[in-house]
């Protein structure tokens, strides 16, 4: 086994991680030799999944900026070698469209590599 990838750390509006109980499974990884990776999906504190609530990250930097430093913090935290960003049923406008970036939002594919560089608008 090469990664462990424990799932899923959910999502709030604001940009707070719904909590996973995953140190058993992060030191299974360590113990076994295999890099756990962080799951991130849109997965609700009620178990669900929700592109509204993705939509609602992906326009906002204030809450995108929050969701990064937790994320971060998190990674930090538990000792994740990395990140699996898993948003599905992105809406189209917050997705690219025709090989292009929408310039109005704050979308997926700009998140991503936001979350990759570590940085928020505020560092």
């Amino acid at each position: 086994m090469t990664y462990l990838s424990p799932f899923t750390y959910g999502i709030t509006k604001e940009g707070d991680l719904v909590e996973l109980s995953d140190d058993k499974l992060i030191e299974y990884a360590n113990d076994y030799g295999a890099m756990p990776l962080m799951h991130l999906s849109t997965l609700t504190k009620e178990g669900n999944f929700s592109n509204e609530l993705a939509s609602e990250i992906l326009n906002s930097e204030e809450k995108q900026d929050n969701l990064i430093e937790n994320i971060v913090r998190k990674i930090d935290e538990k000792g994740y070698g990395g990140l699996d960003i898993d948003f599905e049923f992105v809406y189209a406008n917050d997705a690219v469209e025709a090989g292009r970036i929408s310039a109005d939002t704050k979308n997926f594919p700009s998140f991503s590599a936001t979350v990759r560089s570590g940085r928020t608008t505020g560092s």
